[in-house]
């Protein structure tokens, strides 16, 4: 059931997909009411690609002029970083190594992408001329005024960024496992300093961002043993 839902999430069939991984949770619950199945990778998976279905709408969730429209596209971004969170923390709680430091890898990377799609979004040129006008200030300083006010109203983003990826790489070190996405949150947590201590060189809000890279996804391993289930006191709670 989950490598055909995989399937169809790959043919982006995104409905079919959310179906076939909503009846696999199901079926689950279910059958292990009756009997023990050991299949937490498969049941893990099936969590992970219901939260990849919202980030993929939040990846393309645009931020647009003018404030009006900027206001509702946030709001929405906002919504779709909410969903995707709870359902990756909904793969944490199976407690499958492999999809647990794969979620929590994800979570911190949604903070810092919606950071970046903040930071980055159009300038208001015309209302910050307007208050510039009104206040007997050059355009210049009003601008370096918004953008460090930008900057300042989203740190917290980073902020809680760091705390998912470190709590990530702990349950990695806790839990043995070694993998891309325990590399990935490490190489983000040294970004994300830097880019806390103002050492980066982050584009100005409103100007064109690099595509943030993410690590494929593995295929589903048919026969792998199931790898040992980390310690309960590991999992991170994430809150926005």
């Amino acid at each position: 059931m989950v490598r055909r839902g995989y399937a169809q999430y790959q043919l982006k069939d995104q409905a079919a997909a959310e179906r076939t991984f909503r009846e696999t949770i199901g079926f689950y619950r279910k059958a292990d009411q009756e009997q023990r199945l050991d299949a937490d990778f498969f049941l893990a998976m099936a969590h992970y690609y219901l939260a990849e279905i919202p980030r993929e709408e939040f990846k393309r969730q645009p931020i647009r002029l003018p404030e009006k429209q900027m206001e509702r596209d946030l709001e929405a971004k906002a919504r779709l970083l909410l969903t995707a969170q709870g359902r990756y923390i909904a793969t944490i709680n199976v407690r499958n190594p492999h999809w647990a430091t794969a979620s929590g890898f994800q979570v911190g990377a949604l903070y810092r992408e919606f950071y970046d799609a903040v930071v980055g979004a159009p300038i208001p040129h015309g209302d910050l001329r307007r208050r510039a006008k009104a206040a007997g200030i050059t355009y210049e300083e009003v601008l370096k005024a918004y953008v460090e006010q930008v900057r300042q109203y989203m740190r917290p983003l980073l902020e809680n960024a760091i705390k998912v990826h470190e709590k990530n790489v702990q349950m990695a070190e806790r839990t043995g496992v070694d993998n891309d996405w325990v590399k990935r949150s490490g190489e983000q947590l040294e970004a994300l300093k830097i880019l806390l201590a103002g050492k980066d060189t982050a584009a100005s809000p409103g100007a064109p961002r690099p595509a943030a890279t993410q690590p494929a996804a593995p295929p589903p391993r048919p026969g792998a043993t199931p790898p040992r289930k980390p310690k309960r006191d590991y999992y991170p709670r994430v809150t926005l």
